[in-house]
């Protein structure tokens, strides 16, 4: 029997690999969690004067946002620009270097070429977000991280990017903006961030909306339970956000050692043990946030 032809027609193919690193307008990495609003006015002007026709080629290309570690600027730096109809790609501040001249720059304008073409074949609109600059080659001017050429190459050429006229742009012409996330840009080259190269954002959560945050992480429903997350709170009250989600983890990884039977594990048995909603003991809750806070400051020094 033959085949029927199909007439629909044919989405067309994209040619580069980057399409696995984007995510798509709505695909939120934390789609329920706490909108920050002086960080998503931030990114929503950021991405109005890139939109509008009167500055889109003279207004700053970068946003950066700095902050502590731990209090989710990746987080707010995508989802806002996702909620703000922007695909997005994440890229590792660690993927811009490389053993031999001026490979970091090759590594950077290669990305960009791979998603103007992508933009070119999906229609997406594209920005990067950069995590963890701070960490880079071009990311400190301090002579004990051991900066090379690559590093200087690498800020000239983020320069020529970030000025007029913009040589990468979306599919409807929009430059692709480039957001860098970290704790620290103070020992960043100081012409790479200059005035009208880049919008800065310091992102610091104030005390009540990690109470927000918390709350929405271990919900509490009993007045006792209520009562123990107060009082974590309290104690642990300096506690990046990254703490309390770390902790939720903790709590829930203890009930999961006591919950689950010996032997082989298949789906519908975890499913069967998995809690229904995270148990708040006291007896396990606060060794557990004791060991986290030891833990997170060890990590910090």
């Amino acid at each position: 029997m033959t085949k029927p032809i199909s007439l629909a027609p044919t989405p067309p193919m994209d040619p580069n690999p980057v399409g696995s690193m984007i995510r798509r307008p709505g695909q939120l990495i934390c789609p329920q969690g706490l909108i920050f609003d002086k960080g998503e006015r931030f990114m929503r002007r950021h991405m109005a004067k890139l939109l509008a026709t009167a500055t889109q080629n003279t207004t700053e290309l970068f946003a950066l946002i700095d902050g502590p570690p731990g209090t989710g600027k990746t987080v707010l730096a995508t989802d806002a620009l996702l909620r703000g109809g922007f695909a997005v790609a994440n890229l590792p501040a660690s993927s811009l270097a490389g053993a031999t001249e001026n490979a970091a720059t090759e590594a950077l304008t290669e990305v960009l070429h791979k998603l103007v073409a992508h933009s070119q074949v999906t229609g997406a609109r594209i920005a990067v977000v950069v995590d963890d600059f701070h960490q880079s080659i071009a990311g400190s001017t301090d002579t004990k991280v051991g900066r090379t050429v690559n590093s200087g190459l690498l800020v000239n050429e983020l320069q020529r990017i970030a000025d007029p006229p913009r040589k990468y742009r979306n599919a409807c012409g929009t430059p692709i903006t480039l957001v860098f996330t970290g704790n620290d840009f103070s020992e960043t080259s100081p012409s790479l961030f200059r005035d009208m190269r880049a919008n800065r954002f310091t992102h610091i959560p104030t005390f009540e909306e990690k109470v927000h945050i918390v709350y929405h992480l271990l919900a509490p429903r009993s007045r006792e339970e209520l009562h123990l997350v107060e009082k974590l709170m309290r104690t642990y009250r300096r506690q990046p956000v990254a703490f309390w989600t770390a902790l939720r983890n903790d709590l829930l990884t203890a009930h999961l050692d006591h919950a689950l039977p010996d032997g082989p594990l298949t789906k519908a048995i975890v499913d069967a043990r998995w809690p229904k909603r995270l148990p708040l003991d006291p007896e396990i809750a606060w060794p557990l946030a004791r060991q986290r806070a030891e833990n997170t400051l060890q990590n910090h020094y």
